[in-house]
């Protein structure tokens, strides 16, 4: 067996410790008043979206996707210490905000112009905003 010192500094805390000073890194520290974090997000769409215009393929925008959703999940799980069922419905409602605003930009604004991506960026948040709305509604008797 383990003693309590050993299994307190392991590999596994080493990592879970790294992570989790590595988000904060990335949510405190500012650039020009927006979070580093922000900002790697959207140069890391930027990217997926040019390689898809490149490519001519989804699979860059389909890592980009899978990549921020595990992110978050790894965050809440290991950071928050919280319970995932609460993660997984508001990524249900962030998934059906950026397929709502992904359709709007195919159908009426054109995808590759900026007003285009800019609403498909905004999809997620706008799908954040609604989970929140409907979990205030639900907590008021």
């Amino acid at each position: 067996m383990h003693d309590s010192a050993e299994r307190r500094d392991g590999p596994d805390v080493r990592r879970k410790s790294s992570f989790c000073n590595a988000v904060g890194f990335l949510a405190d520290v500012k650039v020009g008043g927006y979070s580093v974090g922000l900002l790697a997000l959207f140069a890391a769409l930027m990217v997926a979206l040019t390689a898809h215009s490149y490519f001519d393929s989804y699979l860059p925008l389909y890592l980009f996707v899978a990549a921020v959703f595990s992110g978050e999940a790894a965050h809440i799980l290991l950071c928050k210490r919280e319970r995932l069922s609460g993660l997984l419905l508001g990524l249900g409602f962030r998934f059906a905000g950026l397929g709502v605003c992904w359709w709007v930009a195919n159908s009426y604004l054109g995808f590759p112009s900026f007003p285009g991506v800019l609403v498909i960026v905004t999809g997620p948040f706008i799908g954040s905003k609604a989970f929140a709305l409907i979990r205030k509604i639900l907590r008021q008797p």
